[in-house]
Formats: structure tokens, C-alpha cells, sequence
């Protein structure tokens, strides 16, 4: 290309990018109290509204949940507004569970290498930093979303990022955050 075009051309080698974002929505709640469950309705609008923007500009990303009633985690494509709010039907149907699910036997989770994991949970900061063993973490970059009346200390670290959402004011929370 260089004598053809009679301009210095240099090849640069670099790793492939992706653009596979995956959100995944933690709804176990530690009882059935009114409390937690207002916890996971904060949960849910936060991701409706991070989902949505993603939507809006038009970047295709995955979500997926943990069915309690069938004992599976499900995964799904977003792709336009209208498969938010399907999605959303979809999470309205299934239930929050008590009991810790296997990630293990999660292979859609494992198996693919993502660009951006975002967590969305209402459990504590520290018992969450765990959710990401099992990933293929070499490109990746990490959010958590901690949704909780009270944070406490957040932790630092060089991998991932910390937002905190206070149940109510969702979408203060999350104006101008950057995924």
C-alpha cells in the first residue's frame, strides 16, 4: 500500500475488540420482608434504565437472571426498547429467590468473553465481588451496581467500579454514569 498510494503505511497489530456486554441481575434477597423487596424493585428499575439507554443508542447487550421457579439461569438478547420491556415482562414472572444458585452451572455466563460485566445487586459490595469468579475476565471491565439504603465503604479496586444507587432516587443515581 505504500507504493501504491505513495503515502508511509504502517500495520498495527492489536487483539480483536468486543462489544459483548452482559448484565446480569442478582434478585436473591435475604427474606421476603417488604424491605427487600423494595430493594430488588430499586434493582429492577436500575436496570431498566441502564438497559434503556443502551438500547436508545442503538448498543446490542445481553441480561440475565436466575429463574427460581425452573432452577435455570436465563439469558437474553437486547437489542431494541421493545426487548426491554419484554425482558422486563419476562423478569416480572420469574421469582426472587433465598438460596444461593450455582454459578458453575451456568455455561452461557462462563463460556464467552465479554467487554463489560455489570452486576446489579442488592446484596453488600463484599459478598458480591465473589459473583465474578467463574468469568473469563482477561477483556473485561466490571460494574457493580449496589443498590442499598446504606453503602458504607465501597472498595477500591483496579478492575472494578462501585456505583451505588439509593432505592428511590434511581435515576439520580445513575445520571451521567458511564458504562
Amino acid at each position: 500500500l505504500t507504493s501504491k498510494t505513495d503515502t508511509y503505511m504502517v500495520k498495527e497489530y492489536s487483539l480483536p475488540v468486543s462489544d459483548n456486554i452482559f448484565m446480569y441481575l442478582d434478585l436473591k434477597v435475604e427474606d421476603t420482608s417488604n424491605e427487600s423487596l423494595f430493594l430488588i424493585d430499586s434493582l429492577i428499575k436500575s436496570y431498566a434504565s441502564i438497559s434503556l439507554s443502551f438500547a436508545k443508542k442503538g448498543i446490542v447487550h445481553y441480561v440475565g437472571w436466575y429463574n427460581s421457579r425452573l432452577k435455570i439461569f436465563v439469558k437474553t438478547k437486547i437489542k431494541t426498547e421493545s426487548d426491554v420491556f419484554t425482558t422486563l415482562s419476562r423478569i416480572f414472572n420469574d421469582t426472587v429467590f433465598l438460596e444461593e444458585p450455582l454459578f458453575e452451572k451456568c455455561d452461557f455466563f462462563l463460556k464467552n468473553k465479554y467487554s463489560h460485566i455489570i452486576l446489579l445487586s442488592s446484596n453488600s459490595a463484599r459478598d458480591v465481588e465473589g459473583m465474578f469468579t467463574g468469568f473469563n475476565l482477561e477483556l473485561s471491565l466490571m460494574s457493580i451496581v449496589c443498590v442499598a439504603e446504606k453503602q458504607g465503604e465501597l472498595p477500591v479496586t483496579d478492575k472494578t467500579r462501585f456505583i451505588p444507587v439509593v432505592p428511590g432516587a434511581e435515576d439520580k443515581c445513575l445520571r451521567g454514569v458511564k458504562f
